[in-house]
């Protein structure tokens, strides 16, 4: 698997698998879905804005809900977004400021 721009640190969760057989990546600003049963990948979400290709704000967590239909997604800016995969739409924010 080739995995430009994951972050090198050993307190983040960058992988999960979840019940429905696809594994959430994060790489940088961005959370990959790869559906092991078809083998396709599909990007979720960003942090960078559209003219960016980095952020300053990278993805330091993936979570999956125990029915594999929900994403917890945390970020370096102590934010959870909640994603429901299936709809690709963001449900909620929470915030830790």
């Amino acid at each position: 698997m080739d995995a430009p721009g994951i972050l090198n640190d050993y307190y983040v969760n960058l992988l999960d698998w979840s019940s429905e057989n696809a594994l959430a990546v994060a790489l940088g600003p961005s959370v990959y879905i790869w559906n092991a049963c078809t083998a396709e990948i599909t990007e979720l979400m960003s942090t960078a804005g559209p003219d960016e290709e980095e952020s300053d704000n990278p993805i330091t967590s993936v979570s999956w809900s125990e029915d594999g239909n929900f994403l917890a997604v945390g970020t370096n800016y102590a934010e959870v977004q909640l994603w429901d995969v299936t709809r690709s739409k963001k449900v909620r924010t929470l915030t830790g400021k």
